[in-house]
Protein backbone atom coordinates (compact mmCIF):
# COMPACT_ATOMS: atom_id res chain seq x y z
CA UNK A 1 0.00 0.00 0.00
CA UNK A 2 2.75 2.48 0.65
CA UNK A 3 4.74 2.12 -2.74
CA UNK A 4 1.27 2.58 -5.07
CA UNK A 5 2.55 6.82 -5.16
CA UNK A 6 6.05 6.41 -5.80
CA UNK A 7 5.20 3.51 -8.77
CA UNK A 8 2.67 6.01 -9.95
CA UNK A 9 4.96 9.05 -10.37
CA UNK A 10 7.70 6.71 -12.09
CA UNK A 11 5.14 5.17 -14.49
CA UNK A 12 4.14 9.30 -15.10
CA UNK A 13 7.82 10.10 -15.82
CA UNK A 14 8.45 7.49 -18.30
CA UNK A 15 4.90 8.46 -20.14
CA UNK A 16 5.85 11.98 -20.21
CA UNK A 17 9.42 10.97 -21.31
CA UNK A 18 7.77 8.90 -24.01
CA UNK A 19 5.53 11.86 -25.26
CA UNK A 20 8.79 14.11 -24.80
CA UNK A 21 10.31 11.82 -27.81
CA UNK A 22 7.36 11.37 -29.85
CA UNK A 23 7.29 14.74 -29.89
CA UNK A 24 10.76 15.16 -30.55
CA UNK A 25 10.89 13.12 -33.87
CA UNK A 26 7.79 14.80 -34.75
CA UNK A 27 9.23 18.49 -35.01
CA UNK A 28 12.57 17.21 -36.75
CA UNK A 29 10.02 15.79 -39.38
CA UNK A 30 7.95 18.92 -40.01
CA UNK A 31 10.66 21.36 -39.86
CA UNK A 32 12.66 18.97 -42.91
CA UNK A 33 9.07 18.79 -44.81
CA UNK A 34 8.88 23.23 -44.41
CA UNK A 35 12.49 23.20 -44.78
CA UNK A 36 11.70 21.28 -48.33
CA UNK A 37 8.66 23.41 -49.16
CA UNK A 38 9.55 26.57 -48.19
CA UNK A 39 12.66 26.16 -50.12
CA UNK A 40 10.35 25.53 -53.45
CA UNK A 41 8.84 28.95 -52.48
CA UNK A 42 11.34 31.20 -54.20
CA UNK A 43 10.66 29.42 -57.76
CA UNK A 44 6.39 30.63 -57.06
CA UNK A 45 5.24 33.64 -57.84
CA UNK A 46 4.75 36.11 -54.04
CA UNK A 47 1.49 35.46 -53.55
CA UNK A 48 1.74 31.90 -53.23
CA UNK A 49 4.75 31.85 -51.39
CA UNK A 50 3.19 33.77 -49.02
CA UNK A 51 0.52 30.95 -48.79
CA UNK A 52 2.54 28.22 -48.95
CA UNK A 53 4.66 30.30 -46.23
CA UNK A 54 1.49 30.84 -43.89
CA UNK A 55 -0.12 27.61 -44.29
CA UNK A 56 3.05 25.95 -43.16
CA UNK A 57 3.08 28.14 -40.00
CA UNK A 58 -0.50 27.21 -39.26
CA UNK A 59 0.54 23.66 -39.93
CA UNK A 60 3.36 23.99 -36.96
CA UNK A 61 0.87 25.58 -34.84
CA UNK A 62 -1.68 23.16 -35.01
CA UNK A 63 0.96 19.67 -34.59
CA UNK A 64 1.95 22.26 -31.20
CA UNK A 65 -1.29 22.19 -30.46
CA UNK A 66 -2.10 18.91 -30.89
CA UNK A 67 1.00 17.53 -29.34
CA UNK A 68 0.18 19.54 -26.23
CA UNK A 69 -3.71 18.30 -26.17
CA UNK A 70 -2.29 14.24 -26.53
CA UNK A 71 0.08 15.36 -23.96
CA UNK A 72 -2.25 16.44 -21.55
CA UNK A 73 -5.22 13.70 -22.33
CA UNK A 74 -2.47 11.08 -21.79
CA UNK A 75 -1.50 12.38 -18.23
CA UNK A 76 -5.32 12.79 -17.87
CA UNK A 77 -5.88 8.97 -19.11
CA UNK A 78 -2.94 7.88 -16.59
CA UNK A 79 -4.38 8.78 -13.86
CA UNK A 80 -8.33 7.95 -14.79
CA UNK A 81 -7.13 4.10 -14.99
CA UNK A 82 -4.55 4.70 -11.63
CA UNK A 83 -7.62 5.80 -9.68
CA UNK A 84 -9.27 2.37 -9.75
CA UNK A 85 -6.78 0.43 -9.65
CA UNK A 86 -7.48 -2.37 -6.67
CA UNK A 87 -6.05 -1.91 -3.22
CA UNK A 88 -5.06 -4.59 -0.75
CA UNK A 89 -7.75 -4.25 2.17
CA UNK A 90 -5.33 -5.49 4.45
CA UNK A 91 -5.17 -3.64 7.65
CA UNK A 92 -2.26 -3.91 10.36
CA UNK A 93 -2.40 -4.16 13.83
CA UNK A 94 0.10 -3.39 16.26
CA UNK A 95 0.50 -4.75 19.81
Amino acid sequence: MGFRFPLAALLLIVISFVFFIIWAVMSFVLNVVSDVFLGQAGSMNPAAAAGMSSEINLLTMAFGVISLVLFIAGILVFFFFDVFKSETDSVIYEE
